[in-house]
């Protein structure tokens, strides 16, 4: 089991087809250090493919929709590698895409990780007409009347929603939110993933402490089993590190105790929900962002589409930010659909990017029977 000392990053940026910069920088894990990498036949391979994926995808966006917004592709690719040398066959990689698009004084974005297998370009041209038809909707200005007693988190917002939650089971955060934390949802089971099919290998057999990488389940039927600890935070605890000390691609960076894959599932009794079509709700399907206050335990979403679902008809709401109790509304979950959603996303907690994975049903259900834990 080789350790993977060396991270290497690839970065190019592209403004409407135009290359504006492009650069490659390698961190010493242990000594927390970057140089810069000079340009060698296997760089500027990548660099290439890298190019040539977002030109495509760029090329292939302005023949559906036309030159109206600025289009702006950044593309980093990372290498993790036992030695300086980035090119053995047990290097693990995968790919960071960010694109924003803007428009008359409006921007939408997104910001994701892929497996360097996948098809970069076709992704990247997707996500371009996604974030161009944001533009056209035809929204409703969002009013406290449109909070109702039920809430569906789908799809990229139900990723977002998990995410949020697992941060509390973080040793460092799990300090403050401990404190509130004083009961789950029993039909809950929280487990967090060094490894899933479907979600890009950004962890390791070790992690950034040489710690043995493991899955294991935070919350089942009520209880609390574990929590996410680094070596620092093990001896703190009194607990067994688990392979969650990870480290960010930054000078001086320090090892941090982090989720990797947070994959939640319910019981079947929460499983076999099906919304009522004359029922009301509130459907959120993108949350742009995510704050956490670990003291308070109020999550501040800006949420960047949702639509809400009446007898009567379906009106799609703008842009706009809301804040929860986040505990209280994962405690209120009372349906799920029967399914999977992936998505891994770049975590900026303490302001040290990292990617993270998430497995979710695509449907969440919260709130009911007057109960509130909007802020």
């Amino acid at each position: 089991m080789k350790q993977l000392a060396y991270i290497t990053k690839i970065f190019i940026e592209i403004v409407n087809g135009r290359i504006i910069k492009q650069e490659a920088w390698q961190m010493d894990i242990g000594e927390k250090s970057i140089i810069s990498i000079r340009p060698n036949t296997h760089l500027n391979r990548l660099l290439f493919s890298m190019r040539d994926d977002a030109t495509k995808a760029y090329n292939n966006y302005l023949q559906r929709c036309g030159k109206e917004a600025v289009v702006i592709i950044k593309l980093c690719y990372f290498i993790r590698s036992s030695t300086h040398q980035f090119y053995k066959d047990e290097d693990n990689s995968y790919i960071q895409i960010e694109v924003e698009l803007r428009k008359k004084g409006m921007n939408h974005t997104d910001n994701y990780y892929v497996d360097k297998k996948d098809g970069i370009s076709e992704k990247i041209e997707k996500t371009l007409i996604y974030l161009y038809d944001l533009f056209s909707e035809d929204y409703t200005r969002f009013e406290k009347k449109y909070l109702c007693n039920k809430v569906c988190f789908s799809g990229r917002a139900a990723a977002t929603l998990v995410h949020e939650y697992s941060h509390l089971f973080e040793a460092d955060i799990y300090l403050y939110s401990r404190k509130y934390l004083d009961q789950f949802n029993p039909m809950l089971k929280l487990q967090d993933l060094w490894f899933h099919q479907r979600i890009p290998k950004f962890c390791n057999c070790l992690d950034d402490e040489l710690i043995s990488s493991k899955s294991f389940v935070i919350l089942e039927k009520g209880l609390l089993k574990n929590i996410i600890v680094d070596k620092k935070w093990a001896t703190i605890y009194h607990l067994a590190p688990k392979g969650n000390g990870r480290i960010a691609f930054e000078e001086n960076a320090i090892v941090m105790p982090r989720m990797r894959i947070s994959h939640i599932s319910f019981n079947k009794t929460i499983s076999n929900y099906t919304r009522h079509p004359e029922e009301n709700y509130l459907v959120i399907d993108n949350i742009k962002s995510g704050k956490l206050s670990p003291k308070e335990g109020i999550v501040t979403f800006n949420i960047e589409s949702s639509k809400y679902y009446s007898s009567q008809e379906i009106t799609k709401l703008g842009p706009f930010v809301i804040s929860v109790h986040i505990h209280k509304l994962m405690n209120n979950i009372f349906g799920a659909s029967n399914d999977e959603y992936c998505m891994a996303c770049p975590c900026g907690k303490n302001g040290a990017q990292t990617p993270c994975g998430i497995v979710t049903p695509t449907e969440i259900y919260s709130l009911k029977d007057g109960i509130n834990v909007l802020v």
